[in-house]
Order: C-alpha cells, then structure tokens, then sequence
C-alpha cells in the first residue's frame, strides 16, 4: 500500500537513522497509516511529539509522548492527540 510505501522509505532514509526527535501525526481517514513510525520512533528510543490543540492559545502544539497510552482518544475536529 502507499502507507507501508512511505514508512519502508523513511525507515530506510539516512534522515531517519540521523533524528533524535520526530514531530508526527495521528492520521484520521484518508491519510497515510503511520503507525509504524511511531512505534519504530519509540522503540527506538526517540523523542516524539504529536500535534495536540491547546484551546487557551487557540492553536496547536507539540506534545511528546512516551508510548501508544498517551494518545487520546479522538478530540476536535475527530484527531487522536
């Protein structure tokens, strides 16, 4: 699928071998399944954030999560944070 095409490719990319830190995304439908990534990233050891919506500031945010449990169910506008 295009999903495991993109998560073979950045997988095997130098890019990926190189970062220390990663700003992913919980896909809602239609998007690319990235959930190898993210649990490659943390397998791995690496920092990951994702983007959560902080309602005070009326924006979003990168929040660092430390395994699969911190993701919330889904929030506004139906995105995992």
């Amino acid at each position: 699928t295009g999903s495991s095409a993109i998560c073979r490719a950045l997988l095997g990319s130098g890019l990926w071998r190189r970062s220390r830190a990663l700003l992913l995304f919980a896909p809602i439908a239609g998007e690319p399944d990235i959930a190898p990534l993210l649990e490659a990233a943390l397998a791995e050891g690496r920092i990951v954030a994702l983007p959560r919506f902080h309602e005070a500031a009326g924006g979003y945010e990168a929040a660092v999560i430390r395994g699969a449990g911190d993701l919330l169910p889904p929030a506004r506008f139906g995105v995992r944070e």
